[in-house]
């Protein structure tokens, strides 16, 4: 038999397999490992490879089996070639199921990318969402203040120390938010595990990034207030009630 490189790292660790003799239980056949190959994803793309045995169909035989094909061209051209060979060895057995591996690749990852098209989209009206509120606030601060930052202003204050002060208050509101974030995230990243792939459920660059994102959206909503902020007339402000 062929065994998967898991599979013999399981059985044998880090000693050579080949040669080696297994019996397989049920049939109390022994083989002999006279190869050793990668491991495979039979079942799913996300699903991690589980050891693996390869014999003769001579030696073993199952009610259905699995033919794969390789064809330089049209992935569907060697198709009645291989019909017309299958009813040569064998005129009762029938050949279903004919996918291409690219079909066969399309249907294992439908699942994940639909639920990936739904997290995207989700955490993109998130993002709206908290930018939209970041400037809601801040906006309606700035009009609560104005008769303070006009008190500044008449006083001498210069429009960058007024806009940096508003900034200022909405980062710290912001960041306390996204700090809340990260650490929710990471209280409740084991659960999203199922949905990921080729990324593990608390990878440091992914969280990094999603903080540097959101931290760049706050800074944005914040400019527009701050900006406003810094225009408003002292005269006018102070005549305010």
């Amino acid at each position: 038999m062929i065994v998967s490189q898991g599979l013999a790292e399981r059985v044998w660790g880090s000693e050579d397999p080949l040669g080696r003799a297994m019996r397989i239980v049920g049939s109390g056949k022994v083989y002999t490992v006279i190869g050793v190959v990668g491991d495979a994803r039979n079942s799913a793309l996300n699903a991690e490879p589980y050891p693996t045995m390869y014999y003769s169909t001579n030696a073993v035989t199952w009610p259905t089996m699995d033919v794969v094909l390789r064809i330089a061209q049209d992935p569907y051209g060697g198709l009645q070639g291989a019909r017309q060979r299958l009813r040569e060895l064998d005129p009762d057995l029938s050949m279903f199921s004919v996918r291409s591996m690219n079909d066969w690749l399309s249907r294992s990852i439908a699942q994940p990318r639909l639920n990936a098209v739904l997290v995207t989209a989700f955490g993109c009206l998130a993002l709206l969402m908290a930018a939209i509120g970041v400037y809601g606030v801040l906006s309606y601060l700035v009009n609560q203040r104005t008769r303070e930052i006009g008190l500044r202003m008449a006083l001498g204050a210069q429009r960058q120390r007024v806009i940096g002060l508003v900034i200022k208050e909405g980062m710290i509101l912001a960041l306390t938010g996204i700090a809340a974030g990260v650490l929710s995230a990471l209280l409740v990243s084991q659960v999203l595990s199922s949905l990921l792939y080729g990324v593990a459920a608390r990878d440091a660059s992914t969280f990094a990034a999603t903080a540097i994102t959101l931290t760049l959206v706050a800074l944005a909503a914040c400019i527009a207030p701050a900006v406003r902020a810094s225009r408003v007339d002292p005269i006018l402000a102070l005549r305010c009630e």
